[in-house]
């Protein structure tokens, strides 16, 4: 039985390959102790397949494409967010990302300079430790080329990948449990209430559950009589960093959309749009709330929900399509996370938005965004293959380092750096270098699958003897540790000097820790969006700077 289905898999690598994705993915999604390990089962289902048939090739073009394809989307995803969070009121979050990454790279340095672990095994255990599969495949493709490596036979490379895959896959699951135990531990010992915490997250946090709200105002103050809208906002957001929007008007000739130059007057009846804190002071601003609801009322203004889905628009910020079209965008939801959109925020394909307008513009404004949900699963090819092919090159050039010798960024720092700049400038001319979103996740979880199970397959072989050579006991507690002082030094910062709600704190560790899983146990366990909120500001800095740690560790080999 085993010789007939050793033949079958040696001769069809096709059925191999995707019979380890179709097995692994079945295996992600069975959930133990309430939680799964996702895609990244693929890798451990293919280590086990290549142990059991050792002699089943992939062709390097499986595991090449799959890296490029996986870092690249990767770091269009992130480009965005990644810069403007630097700027960003997430950025003391973003700087403890980088301090506690700093921290448990200098810790994993410290191991291989003492000799105890070998670089290839260190940077495969931080990368499991901290559940990072870009930074993985990071080092697998930078292995091959550090000066080290020039004089090694095939077989010593094969080992040393076999050393970085073992590390990754020892310290993967306490990974994903240990971030889970610490939030249930440092939970249960503060005895934290989280409808409290969602209740009174203030406006200094940013606080996602607190519903974005909309109210309507008489304007009583004498201080606001002759005042445009524009210097209303310039006043309130000076009494802190708010996201506040105006919505309709009612004056005595009727009601109209609110504009930047509206002039408010006395007993002017004004929507607002923001969360708890922005109504607060756009009471004491404004001087008395009512009860009626401008946005229910037949005004001839209506306020539909579209999909952004016209290429033209995608890279353009509110401001520029508010300023071309009148209208005011009041809400945007991206990525199933609801955000008070700003001036400046940028359009992307697949955004779902809410805009105010005169309900006879409402059909020309429809056809303007798109609307057309069939055309976001479409993906610009040429984009992609140009903004790859660019990351090629630029993974070519050598970089020089010291001694004499140079470094490339190779197939993935390449890509994954040109990634990040493309999908920060969003278009070059009539190139959009963006993808929809759920295009961009398609092809990142098809890059990722293929890249798994091509480690897998390739590595599996010798990870049982590399296994038999080293003592598990040790690599696992060391795997723990670096997952364990990562999480206390994230919570006790964030809770004792940001004074974060435990229920933002769970999101920026789960960000630090780049992992879904520890996000999901988050949501449910705070029963808001707040983990989200967070998780979307860190994510992205934390994932350049793994990738960047691993690079730095392997490069000690």
């Amino acid at each position: 039985m085993y010789d007939s289905l050793h033949e079958l898999f040696v001769s069809n690598n096709i059925l191999s390959l995707f019979l380890v994705i179709g097995v692994g993915f079945f295996l992600g999604r069975l959930k133990i102790l309430g939680i799964n390990f996702g895609v990244s089962a693929v890798l451990f289902v293919g280590i086990a397949f290549a142990a059991l048939f050792p002699d089943v090739e992939l062709p390097e073009f499986v595991y090449s494409f799959g890296l490029v394809l996986f870092v690249y989307t990767i770091g269009l995803h992130a480009g965005p967010t990644f810069f403007a969070n630097l700027r960003s009121r997430g950025l003391k979050a973003n700087l403890i990302s980088v301090m506690v990454l700093t921290g448990s790279l200098a810790l994993a340095g410290l191991l291989i300079i003492i000799g105890k672990q070998s670089a290839a095994t260190i940077a495969g255990l931080f990368c499991g430790a901290h559940t990072n599969t870009p930074a993985l495949a990071v080092v697998l493709e930078t292995l091959p080329q550090l000066p080290a490596a020039s004089s090694m036979q095939t077989d010593m490379l094969a080992k040393l990948g076999s050393q970085v895959v073992m590390g990754y896959s020892l310290a993967y699951p306490f990974g994903v449990l240990g971030i889970i135990i610490a939030f249930q531990l440092f939970s249960s010992l503060k005895k934290i209430d989280f409808s409290a915490e969602a209740a009174a997250a203030g406006r200094d946090f940013g606080s996602a559950s607190e519903h974005i709200i909309v109210r309507t105002y008489a304007v009583r103050n004498p201080a606001m009589f002759g005042k445009q809208i524009s210097d209303f906002i310039r006043i309130a957001r000076q009494s802190s960093v708010l996201k506040i929007l105006t919505g309709r008007i009612e004056k005595k000739t009727g009601v109209k959309l609110a504009t930047t130059d509206t002039v408010l007057e006395e007993n002017d009846m004004l929507t607002v749009i923001g969360d708890a804190s922005v109504q607060e002071i756009a009471h004491g601003l404004l001087g008395a709330a009512s009860d009626r609801c401008l946005e229910l009322e037949q005004n001839g203004i209506s306020s539909p929900v579209v999909f952004v889905s016209n290429k033209q628009i995608a890279g353009r910020t509110i401001q520029e399509i508010s300023h071309m079209n009148g209208i005011t965008i009041s809400r945007l939801r991206r990525g199933g996370i609801e955000i008070m959109p700003t001036a400046s925020t940028t359009l992307e394909l697949g955004d779902q938005i809410r805009f105010i307008a005169y309900r006879e513009d409402v059909p020309r404004l429809t056809n303007f965004f798109g609307n057309a949900i069939t055309s976001l699963s479409e993906t610009d090819f040429f984009s992609v293959s140009l903004g790859i092919l660019i990351g090629i090159f630029i993974g070519l050039i050598p970089l020089p380092l010291p001694g004499g010798s140079t470094f490339k960024l190779g197939l993935a720092g390449g890509p994954l750096i040109a990634a990040i700049f493309l999908g920060k400038w969003n278009r070059t001319g009539s190139i959009r270098w963006s993808l929809p979103h759920n295009a961009n996740l398609v092809l990142r979880e098809i890059g990722l699958v293929l890249f798994l199970a091509g480690i897998g397959l390739r590595t599996g072989g010798n990870f049982t003897a590399v296994l038999q050579n080293n003592t598990v006991l040790p690599l696992l507690l060391i795997g723990a540790c670096l997952t364990s002082l990562l999480a206390l030094a994230t919570i006790l910062i964030c809770y004792y000097y940001l004074k974060l709600p435990f229920a933002a704190i769970m999101g920026i560790v789960s960000a630090i820790q780049t992992q879904p899983a520890c996000l999901a146990y988050a949501n449910e366990k705070a029963q808001s969006d707040l983990p989200s909120l967070w998780y979307t500001i860190v994510y992205p800095t934390a994932t350049v700077v793994k990738i960047i740690a691993a690079q730095l560790l392997i490069s000690l080999l």
